[in-house]
């Protein structure tokens, strides 16, 4: 390779695991070279790297034990002359003859975000009614993101929406004016390769390392992370999708373009098992819980939890 670099990605394993043939995941062009990789039979994992004017490089690494069809954190780095894979937080060595398989966790799951100020505090007798029910608001996400089912991830896009778009979390925050800002992965540079259709998760929990950014509300809304049909779609715009048509507030029909593109593509998608908006609703949420720290720490008169 030319250069030291890293490509962050989440993928969806083939179903069955490991596949009964080899399974191609993802293939991008960094500068000069083409990096490929894909899954063998044995559940081991190569990594193909062409190169101009050098010779190709090859890894194997693994084998690995996943569930089928399971959403995996990868993270791929390179040297001049070397490649490292991790699969969900795990670093997975070369492959060997006598490797045995490595078990392997999905990126999500039914538990609540790291390092939410609200999980180990109950509300003070004499919050105000709006911070009482900021605080219910927040803890009630908590759940449905525990319970981590499709009916559960709708239900709690109308509560983001009430708490981010409708207002409430001004109101609960009245008294104590916390500032409040939210840390997502980078989105202000696109993904490697400009895909047509891509969406970000931006959570920066399962992805140590990653850039990231820092921004206030408005700018969190406006922050693209879902791409389809050459149209772009905000915080704002999956929030909106999921509580206005698919049934988070009402069940009905997308009023922009931007919401019927996500409607789209959730329909083209949904027969794989991924409804891409739910999938970014998720990081939304968890994003939004852990920027609130702060306040439901002003609020409960809790100690913020620590940043790892």
């Amino acid at each position: 390779m030319s250069a030291d670099g890293t490509i962050i990605a989440v993928a969806i394993l083939p179903a069955p695991w490991p596949p009964p043939r080899q399974v191609e995941l993802f293939s991008k062009s960094v500068g000069e070279n083409r990096l490929t990789l894909s899954v063998e039979p044995s559940g081991v994992f190569v990594i193909d790297v062409e190169r101009l004017q050098r010779p190709p490089i090859s890894r194997r690494f693994g084998p690995v034990a996943a569930s089928a069809a399971a959403r995996v954190a990868l993270v791929l780095k390179w040297s001049v002359d070397e490649i490292w894979l991790e699969v969900s937080g795990v670093d997975i060595p070369l492959a060997t003859q006598t490797s045995l398989p490595i078990p392997l966790t999905a990126v999500r799951g039914g538990s609540v975000p790291r390092r939410t100020a609200l999980q180990s505090h109950s509300i003070p007798a004499d919050a105000s009614e709006d911070e009482r029910f900021f605080l219910n608001t927040l803890r009630d996400i908590e759940q449905k993101l525990v319970a981590y089912d499709r009916y559960a991830l709708i239900r709690a896009s109308g509560l983001i929406r009430q708490l981010l778009l409708e207002g409430l979390v001004h109101r609960a925050n009245r008294t104590h004016r916390v500032p409040l800002t939210f840390t997502t992965i980078d989105f202000t540079t696109g993904p490697p390769g400009a895909p047509k259709e891509h969406w970000l998760d931006l959570d920066p929990d399962p992805f140590p390392g990653a850039a990231t950014v820092t921004c206030s509300l408005d700018q969190f809304l406006a922050a693209p992370c879902l791409t389809w049909g050459g149209v772009s779609a905000t915080v704002r715009d999956v929030i909106s999708v999921c509580a206005n048509a698919k049934g988070g507030v009402h069940l009905g029909i997308a009023r922009t373009e931007r919401e019927q593109s996500l409607l789209d593509w959730d329909q083209i998608l949904v027969v794989t098992g991924e409804e891409p908006s739910l999938a970014a609703l998720v990081g939304i949420c968890r994003v939004t819980l852990v920027g609130l720290n702060n306040l439901v720490a002003a609020l409960t008169g809790a100690s913020t939890p620590p940043r790892p």
